[in-house]
């Protein structure tokens, strides 16, 4: 929750997820992956509180999905972010 806190407080850390093309990032695009995060984080506190449920598991496992889409396209598609591999 404290990355929605942050979109909207700041860009700062929004522009170094998309280091690219930090010039991309508005307050607009900001608040809503802000928005966008928080209903995320939602959806899986759901999802872990009721965890036996298939149906609110599914939804949860689909919140990965899509999140892991965008990151892909921001990288492969897009060119606004960049992989980084930590090593250990």
């Amino acid at each position: 929750m404290f990355n929605s806190v942050q979109n909207f407080a700041t860009l700062q850390l929004t522009r170094r997820v998309y280091q690219e093309r930090p010039q991309d990032v508005t307050w607009l695009s900001s608040r809503t992956f802000g928005t966008w995060t928080f209903l995320s984080a939602v959806v899986r506190a759901y999802a872990a509180y009721h965890i036996a449920n298939p149906q609110v598991y599914d939804i949860c496992m689909w919140t990965y999905a899509v999140a892991g889409f965008h990151f892909v396209s921001e990288w492969l598609v897009f060119g606004t972010a960049r992989c980084v591999v930590l090593s250990p």
